[in-house]
C-alpha cells in the first residue's frame, strides 16, 4: 500500500466563505522535498481519486467542523464551505485520507485558514520569464526543463524586487505558472531560496492533455497560455474575492498584456462580461474548444457579479520586458476599444 502525501494545500478566508484547494497523490513513497530534478516526480502524472476529510478547528483548537469529500480522478478538489461553524470562526484544519484503506484515517498534515481580508492586498505575478528565466514553449523545451534542476534557470532581479517590495507592503503574492504540475516543490524552493514567500503556486495539470473524457486542455494549450492564465486568474480571484488593492505582473513575450487588460475591463471598467469575451473568444491567445468555452464563461460571469458591488479599487497591472521588446510592448495596440484605451495604464519596466 503506498501512503497518500498532499502535495499542496490551501484554505482562503475571503468576505463570504472559506474556499479550498487540494492536491493529493500517493504516486511516490519519495519525500516530495527530496526531489531535484523535477522528472522524478513525473510519477505524479498518474491518475488517482481520493476521499478527504476537513476537521476544522475554532480558536481553542476544538472540533467545530467535519466533513468528507471527494477529489477528483486526478487528486485535486475544490470546496467552499461556511467561514463559520456555531458562530466560531474556523480558524486550522486537521486533513486525512480516509478511502484507501477501509477504517484507517491517514493524517496528511495541519493547515491554518489564510485570511484575505485582513490587508485585503493581493499580488499575482506570472513565473515563467517574469520572475525566472523559465523556457515551455515547446514540447521539447519542457522535456529538457523535467531533466534539469530549476536552478539553472536564472531570476529575473527587477521582478523580484518589485513582488518582494509588495509583500513589505502587507499583499499577499500568489505566483502563477505554466510549468507542470509537478514542478510543485521544485518552483516553492526556488522562491523561498529567492525569499518570496508566496501563499500558493497555481501550476498547469498537464494530465488534462492525456484525459479522453475531462479535455479541459488540449495539445494546443502547451504553446497558447492565454486561456489557461486567464482560466486560473479568474480562479484565483474566485477563491480570494475581489481585493480592495489588486497587482498583477507579467512579461511582455506572450499575451499577459491582453489578458490582464480584459479582466482589468470586466473588474475595474465594468464592462459587460458577455460583450468582452465576445470580443475575443475567437483570437488567436485563446482559441477555446467548445467545452472550454461554456465551461469559463460561466467563472468570468460569477466574477464580473462580484465586481458589481464594489465601488472603487486600486489594480495595477506591471509588465516585464527586455530591451529588445519594450519599445514594441509600449506601442502594440489589439483593435479592441476596452483594451487599447487602457493600455498606456500599463506600467512597463525593463529587466
Amino acid at each position: 500500500m503506498k501512503r497518500p502525501f498532499l502535495v499542496n494545500f490551501l484554505a482562503i478566508r475571503n468576505k463570504v466563505d472559506i474556499a479550498i484547494k487540494a492536491f493529493i497523490s500517493d504516486a511516490s513513497n519519495q519525500s516530495v522535498k527530496d526531489i531535484k530534478i523535477p522528472f522524478k516526480s513525473i510519477a505524479l502524472i498518474r491518475k488517482k481519486a481520493f476521499r478527504i476529510k476537513l476537521v476544522g478547528l475554532g480558536q481553542l483548537n476544538e472540533v467545530i467542523f467535519q466533513k468528507e469529500y471527494e477529489t477528483d480522478h486526478y487528486g485535486n478538489m475544490e470546496v467552499k464551505i461556511p467561514m463559520k461553524s456555531n458562530d466560531e470562526d474556523i480558524r486550522a484544519f486537521h486533513i486525512y485520507e480516509t478511502s484507501i484503506e477501509e477504517g484507517i484515517s491517514f493524517m496528511l498534515g495541519t493547515f491554518y485558514v489564510l485570511d484575505i481580508n485582513k490587508n485585503n492586498k493581493i499580488v499575482i505575478s506570472d513565473f515563467d520569464k517574469t520572475l525566472c528565466e523559465t523556457r515551455f514553449s515547446t514540447m521539447k523545451e519542457i522535456y529538457y526543463s523535467l531533466n534539469s534542476p530549476l536552478d539553472e534557470f536564472p531570476p529575473v532581479k527587477k521582478s523580484l524586487d518589485i513582488v518582494k517590495s509588495l509583500m513589505q507592503d502587507n499583499y499577499q503574492a500568489f505566483v502563477l505558472s505554466a510549468s507542470p504540475h509537478f514542478y510543485e516543490q521544485a518552483i516553492t524552493d526556488w522562491l523561498y531560496k529567492n525569499e518570496v514567500h508566496t501563499s500558493s503556486v497555481f501550476l498547469k495539470d498537464y494530465r488534462d492533455f492525456f484525459s479522453v473524457s475531462k479535455n479541459i486542455l488540449s495539445i494546443k494549450d502547451v504553446k497558447k497560455q492565454g486561456f489557461y492564465k486567464l482560466n486560473q486568474l479568474v480562479k484565483i480571484l474566485s477563491m480570494t474575492g475581489i481585493p480592495k488593492d489588486l497587482v498583477l505582473i507579467g512579461d511582455g513575450f506572450e499575451a499577459d498584456v491582453l489578458i490582464y487588460l480584459t479582466l482589468f475591463a470586466i473588474l475595474k471598467d465594468k464592462e459587460d462580461s458577455w460583450v468582452v469575451w465576445n470580443s475575443l473568444k475567437d483570437n488567436n491567445v485563446f482559441k477555446l474548444t467548445h467545452r472550454q468555452h461554456s465551461l469559463f464563461l460561466s467563472k468570468l460571469y460569477g466574477l464580473s457579479e462580484q465586481a458589481k458591488n464594489i465601488d472603487s479599487f486600486n489594480f495595477q497591472i506591471k509588465i516585464r520586458c527586455t530591451k529588445e521588446i519594450y519599445e514594441s510592448c509600449k506601442a502594440k495596440r489589439y483593435s479592441l476599444r476596452f483594451i487599447d484605451k487602457n493600455i498606456d495604464l500599463v506600467d512597463f519596466y525593463i529587466a
